[in-house]
């Protein structure tokens, strides 16, 4: 559907495909998932940098803790590579979140047996749209499911994305919370995550922070 390589992004279905796909998943469930969303060479290298780089914990208010990269700048080359222009127009159609201005986020992990936590909650801060997670762990990580709950109904969906490279999308709403059940087993779980927001437009930041130089 798109796949993201070292020098570009390529989208692999037209506009009336990507609209069924957003019918089924997103506009019936809230959320939808990418398969191979990452080039596997380009994922494998950043998976062996990050791993090289190591974690530490960070705690987030209100929130819960993980574990963060030693160095918060490695995870930025994902990060251009997601404020793409390709990209962005893609998400606006699938999500229907239009305008897209950039996107935000980090890598994380977290160590099976509880000690990283996340609880429930909603990102409608910052003019959040579509929260995205991209799975970096090469071998596979038992629990760490994402739960979407609606504040509406009360109903609760588990959704699992374990297969290396593979995205999963959901949408940023006041009525929809979500929280990462715990990693269990003896497999870190190891994603990058953030969100797709309608301000400020990537553009402005990047001549803003060339500017400041």
């Amino acid at each position: 559907m798109i796949t993201l390589t070292k020098s570009r992004a390529i989208v692999s279905v037209g506009r009336d495909d990507l609209l069924r796909f957003r019918a089924e998943t997103l506009d019936r469930r809230d959320w939808a998932c990418l398969p191979r969303f990452v080039d596997a060479s380009l994922l494998e290298s950043f998976a062996r940098r990050f791993e090289d780089i190591g974690f530490r914990s960070r705690h987030h208010d209100r929130i819960g803790g993980e574990l963060a990269l030693t160095d918060p700048q490695a995870g930025e080359a994902l990060c251009l590579l997601l404020n793409d222009p390709v990209v962005l127009s893609f998400m606006e159609i699938l999500t229907g979140s239009s305008p897209l201005g950039c996107f935000s986020g980090r890598v994380y992990r977290f160590a099976p047996g509880g000690a990283c936590l996340h609880e429930w909650h909603d990102d409608v801060i910052e003019e959040r749209r579509v929260a995205f997670t991209l799975n970096l762990s090469r071998d596979l990580y038992q629990g760490g499911a994402l739960l979407l709950r609606s504040r509406r109904t009360g109903q609760t969906q588990a959704i699992e994305n374990r297969g290396f490279g593979d995205a999963l999308l959901f949408r940023v709403a006041a009525d929809l919370e979500h929280r990462s059940e715990p990693v269990t087993g003896a497999v870190p779980k190891t994603a990058f995550a953030g969100w797709f927001r309608a301000s400020p437009r990537f553009q402005d930041g990047l001549r803003n922070a060339l500017a400041a130089r």
